[in-house]
């Protein structure tokens, strides 16, 4: 039975100036060369450029736990730390939905909520996102592309020091940063079920990607 996950590698590149360079294609070049992985994204924050995100897409996790596990795992870690100005951050996600076509839209939000109440903030996440979706394609939301929600498969802390604890993201695939200030400034899906993930869950991140398939 399919099993995909998405791993997030959120990170600080040593050079800004030059990233991605050419170490890091090599860096990226051995995870495309690894079985069962999907695709890759990678690309800028919009809020803080400095910060960067990896998307690893795993046909199942099986795959990663291969990886993890063989001769060419830590030489790879390795070569990724080499290239940054501290240490990256990974979390990894089952995601509902058209995962990809969040990932390749030009503005990826990613929105995580810590110290999550389960069952109810999974559940209601759900209804959320399903819902946003269902209504934002029947009307032709400007700007919108897919959603994608699913929990973390570890817990994590919102901060380096945190305390880890259960956590879950909510993708949301745009044109522009634009677009989704426009959809949630006024009535329509998003205001019509924002109450659903107000509530159930300690904090929350919100950040938006100008990811680029590698």
């Amino acid at each position: 039975m399919s099993d995909p996950i998405t791993e997030f590698v959120t990170f600080t590149p040593r050079d800004l100036a030059s990233h991605p360079s050419a170490p890091f294609g090599a860096v990226a070049s051995t995870l495309l060369a690894t079985p069962g992985v999907e695709s890759l994204h990678t690309g800028p924050q919009h809020e803080d450029p400095a910060t960067h995100l990896l998307a690893i897409h795993w046909t199942s996790h099986a795959a990663f736990t291969a990886f993890a596990a063989s001769d060419r795992y830590t030489p790879w870690l390795a070569d990724l730390k080499a290239l940054l100005a501290g240490p990256p951050r990974f979390h990894q996600v089952r995601l509902a939905h058209a995962a990809a076509a969040v990932l390749a839209a030009p503005c990826t939000e990613m929105m995580t909520a810590y110290d999550i109440d389960r069952p109810l903030f999974p559940e209601n996440l759900r209804l959320f996102s399903e819902r946003m979706a269902a209504a934002c394609a029947a009307q032709g939301t400007r700007g919108w592309h897919a959603n994608a929600h699913g929990e973390v498969t570890t817990p994590i802390a919102r901060d380096v020091d945190g305390t880890p604890g259960p956590a879950a993201v909510l993708l949301i695939g745009w044109d522009s940063v634009e677009d989704h200030a426009l959809a949630k400034g006024g009535p329509g899906p998003i205001l019509d079920n924002i109450e659903l993930i107000r509530t159930g869950r300690k904090d929350v991140t919100l950040h938006h990607y100008n990811l680029k398939q590698l």
